[in-house]
């Protein structure tokens, strides 16, 4: 019962969107795709024409926490997850929950300004922030478990402004970047919520003029690390980068069900590892796609900062 609640509404809040979702068939080399585009922000009024489409908005007076959208999470719950610059919104189809920090509440998110989203294997879901480190979601609980530097514990992160998604290695851990100048390999236990043992936290420190862009995984669990516009494979073992390719341009990825990548350069495009292939015969969002998600019926979602640059 509670699962076909929850397909409903997912249903309803695509129905809500389809003003403007827009169709289009552009992968030709696996014509049973249907791609659908979404503009989650940007917009502040409602029933508005583009060209010969209209669209609908969802905005702060239906309950999005704020106007503008740093990452987008689908979970494995059905559940759309809102990255603003203030706060963290949860969206069911029918009504949007709004999380905020609280400074008296060690539980509740630590920081308003949130960059990134990412729900690991075991359905936790970790919260990057601007300023603050990392919350982690508890489901059972609907509270938050923070991980944060602190410059008197070496066992912490090496700074608290997370700015690249972060990913989990094939061996568990997870891999996080701080503009601090240092990778961050975290180990944590799978009653993590529960435990008092923290977070076991190896570093490899960058020297201060090298940088992360991004990161990724790709279908054969491979990890890729683009610095300094380089492209990287993290090597887990071994604890180290290896260069692989010089100068590439993207900053997101995204995996689709047969494991193709697609990333956010100029244009958007597939990615192999080598080769970039255009999806479009031009770049639709003209250098203004801030986010894109790729959910689980194959549909991307894409959020532009300034509708009057989107192109079909």
């Amino acid at each position: 019962m509670a699962g076909s609640r929850k397909k409903k509404a997912l249903l309803d809040w695509l129905q809500l969107a389809r003003p403007y979702i827009y169709d289009m068939n552009i992968f030709p080399r696996k014509s049973w795709y249907r791609p659908f585009f979404i503009c989650v922000m940007g917009m502040a009024s409602h029933g508005h024409a583009l060209g010969q489409y209209l669209y609908h908005s969802l905005t702060a007076s239906d309950g999005l926490s704020q106007g503008y959208v740093n990452d987008i999470l689908q979970d494995r719950d059905g559940f759309m997850w809102f990255a603003t610059k203030d706060g963290l919104s949860r969206y069911d189809g029918y009504q949007f929950k709004v999380y905020t920090h609280d400074s008296y509440d060690p539980s509740s998110i630590s920081s308003n300004t949130i960059n990134y989203l990412y729900e690991d294997s075991k359905g936790r879901i970790w919260i990057c922030t601007d300023d603050n480190g990392l919350s982690i979601y508890n489901k059972l609980k609907d509270s938050f478990k923070r991980i944060a530097h602190d410059p008197k514990n070496t066992n912490s992160l090496s700074g608290n402004k997370i700015a690249v998604p972060i990913l989990e290695l094939p061996d568990g851990r997870f891999l996080v970047y701080s503009t601090e100048r240092a990778l961050n390999i975290i180990a944590m236990t799978d009653n993590f919520f529960e435990s008092d043992v923290p977070p076991q936290i190896r570093k490899i420190d960058l020297s201060g003029s090298e940088y992360v862009q991004y990161m990724y995984k790709d279908k054969k669990n491979k990890v890729w690390v683009i610095k300094n516009s380089d492209l990287y494979e993290f090597l887990p073992d071994q604890m180290r980068l290896e260069l692989r390719r010089a100068q590439v341009n993207f900053n997101q990825v995204s995996q689709g069900i047969e494991g193709d990548l697609y990333a956010n350069g100029n244009p958007y495009s597939v990615w192999d590892g080598i080769y970039n292939s255009p999806l479009f015969t031009s770049d639709i969002a003209q250098n203004q796609g801030t986010t894109f998600l790729r959910d689980g019926n194959e549909r991307l979602w894409v959020g532009i900062t300034n509708l009057a640059l989107l192109q079909v």
